[in-house]
């Protein structure tokens, strides 16, 4: 399959190929479900892939991929997710004043602004995506990074914390934000392949071999862990289906429509980069909301069955969306 071929994946072919992805995921849940790993096993694992696993693999991506003729795309990834958050945080708003949901305003607005940028993204490109065109992916893919962890991390605890009467330190905001390892990851690659082009030299190769098991590996670990976060999902009597009804529309169905058609409308030379932004206008909410919401106070009901319901139409939906996209 050819790169230019590539974004017009049939919903057939998308669906297939996300299909094992959720059977991977499926494992995580039901082993959570069964005991045969604990709540705290799943945080070990998770910390395991989000301290070492991921950041490798970033890193990986990364430094094989950055060039500095990268970085109006790295621009433009930018301002697409400047203006995903600019939607979720006006839609949101609006809909759920409209629709009189009883949750508050702060636990929605998080659900919807801040996407799953890596575990769930990095996973699906490399099932519909050939070797070559995966790897430019994940450099793309990581970029996201830099631009949604300070959202997830900085205007979360915000909008949560003021629902719940939460005094928030600024300057502990700010270091969740600077010594994230996945944005720590992504800082790093682009130094050192800045660094190694002007001393023309190249990292050891055990040090890139290394790396890029990382990459190979994130894909299994990341939708094993994902799985057994949903499996954490509790309904509950202050659960507000009207809230989970706001999240779906916006971060399923508007944030992806406006992306297909701006999409559309400006025509993007590199059609990769515009695969990425789709997909990543396509993801459920971020699984780490469900940390800052047990951190910082909120609906925590909303936040984990609203994780759980979107992330099992993701399955429809996120196959919908790629299929439209030309």
């Amino acid at each position: 399959m050819t790169l230019a071929a590539m974004p017009t994946t049939s919903l057939l072919a998308t669906t297939g190929a996300m299909i094992p992805i959720f059977l991977m995921g499926l494992v995580g849940f039901v082993s959570r479900r069964l005991r045969i790993v604990t709540g705290h096993g799943v945080k070990q694992i998770a910390r395991l892939v989000v301290d070492f696993i991921l950041p490798g693999a970033l890193f990986h991506a990364t430094y094989t991929q950055y060039t500095r003729d990268r970085l109006p795309s790295l621009a433009i990834i930018g301002v697409a997710q400047f203006g995903f958050f600019a939607v979720a945080l006006t839609a949101t708003l609006l809909a759920h004043r409209l629709v009189r949901a009883r949750s508050h305003a702060g636990t929605a607005v998080c659900l919807t602004a801040a996407q799953n940028n890596v575990y769930l993204p990095i996973p699906v490109a490399a099932a519909l995506l050939p070797a070559a065109e995966n790897v430019q992916a994940q450099f793309f893919i990581g970029c996201f990074v830099l631009f949604v962890n300070p959202i997830l991390w900085a205007l979360g605890p915000k909008m949560l914390a003021w629902e719940a009467g939460v005094r928030v330190e600024p300057l502990a905001l700010l270091r969740s934000v600077v010594t994230s390892p996945l944005l720590l990851a992504v800082v790093a690659g682009i130094a050192v392949k800045e660094l190694c082009t002007m001393a023309g030299i190249g990292l050891p190769r055990p040090l890139t071999a290394f790396t890029k098991l990382c990459l190979e590996a994130m894909v299994p670990f990341a939708t094993i862990v994902l799985g057994g976060v949903l499996a954490e999902a509790r309904w509950s009597q202050d659960f507000d289906p009207r809230g989970l009804a706001v999240v779906i529309v916006v971060k399923l169905l508007l944030i992806p429509a406006l992306t297909l058609g701006a999409l559309r409308l400006t025509g993007l030379a590199d059609p990769l980069l515009a695969f990425v932004i789709l997909l990543q206008a396509t993801m459920p909410p971020a699984t780490n909301i469900s940390l800052v919401a047990k951190r910082f106070g909120g609906n925590a009901s909303l936040v984990a069955v609203s994780l759980f319901v979107t992330y099992l139409l993701a399955m429809l939906t996120i196959p919908f969306w790629l299929s439209l996209h030309r």
